[in-house]
């Protein structure tokens, strides 16, 4: 994998990383690149488990496979930021975004053309978009409007007993973990999504903590017209080993909004955009759709190239003769 330059600063007590986009060797690397900067958010059930000496991503290596510029960092209570840990923080979450977000638009003088979330990591970008409505791409990993009522996996059986007896409990961890039968059961609001951003819904095929169902209920929730889903085979919760898989959904979902966009005005990120090549997407549906845009580009460099709809005149065509078939003879062969 190409090493990408890095650069580690912090946002009030959060720890922050941005990975730089890595050089592209070929034109195929090229195709797919866009301007500005990913912002990535962690599950806070995963990165509570995480050692304090690194900056947690929401799958290990995502933000190296994303052929973007990315920014990682530690939710408060997380990894090496300040704070104290909790479950189901989202409001402390998503103010938390917010910083970033301020800090790479405003002092790295950087556009975010994205935010990216894992698990309820996923549900802070939603919340995100619904309150603040400044960022046009939003992509929920293996996130769904019911997971908070699963954030008991992070949980033992044990430590849920003790908890609805007690109403509160301690977890030894690196840094002890708080938590309140009321945190556990706190559910985010998501309304008003529709229009706000683009929104991409990853889900995994294989995943058992959010269902298929279930992320087709979170597309609805939001509003067909803003939201994709995409279902990746043989996908669980931890997308283990699906690192390039999801980064290339994840890029090529930004990839096609912005050409969407720069195709509706004369600008030069369209012609940029227009300069690349093209080729077939798996994560769209409508294959048709992309033959017909091959065609029609191909048209206009090659305006010899008839039309689809035009008939071929086979009458001038000269029939190509193949060479006589030589026999051999018995005695030949021997």
């Amino acid at each position: 994998m190409t090493t990408r330059a890095v650069t580690r600063f912090a946002v009030d007590h959060l720890k922050c990383k941005l990975s730089e986009a890595p050089p592209a060797t070929t034109d195929a690397a090229a195709a797919g690149r866009f301007d500005g900067v990913v912002v990535i958010v962690h599950s806070t059930g995963a990165a509570a488990s995480h050692e304090c000496s690194r900056v947690a991503a929401p799958i290990p290596n995502v933000e190296q496979a994303l052929s973007c510029a990315t920014v990682v960092f530690d939710l408060t209570g997380c990894g090496d930021s300040g704070g104290e840990p909790k479950l189901n923080a989202f409001e402390r979450d998503v103010d938390d975004v917010r910083r970033v977000v301020t800090h790479v638009r405003d002092v790295l003088d950087r556009p975010v053309v994205g935010l990216l979330g894992h698990g309820t990591g996923g549900l802070a970008c939603l919340l995100y978009a619904q309150r603040f409505r400044d960022v046009k791409h939003v992509i929920a990993v293996s996130a769904d409007a019911e997971l908070t009522r699963r954030s008991n996996h992070a949980l033992t059986w044990a430590q849920l007993q003790s908890l609805k007896t007690d109403g509160r409990l301690t977890v030894e961890r690196p840094r002890p973990l708080k938590v309140a039968q009321g945190e556990l059961d706190a559910r985010p609001a998501l309304e008003g999504l529709d229009g706000s951003a683009q929104f991409l819904v990853l889900c995994g095929s294989l995943d058992d903590l959010v269902p298929v169902e279930e992320a087709r209920a979170l597309v609805d929730l939001i509003g067909s017209a803003s939201a994709e889903l995409r279902i990746i085979p043989g996908t669980g919760h931890d997308w283990s080993g699906q690192e390039a898989t999801l980064a290339y959904a994840a890029g090529d979902f930004i990839w096609r909004s912005l050409r969407r966009e720069a195709s509706k005005e004369n600008s030069p990120t369209r012609e940029r955009l227009d300069d690349r090549p093209s080729g077939f997407n798996v994560f769209v549906d409508n294959l048709h759709a992309q033959v017909e845009e091959i065609h029609a580009a191909a048209r206009a460099n090659l305006p010899s190239m008839p039309a689809d709809d035009d008939d071929d005149d086979d009458d001038d065509a000269t029939p190509i003769e193949s060479p006589p078939v030589r026999r051999l003879s018995r005695e030949a062969v021997k």
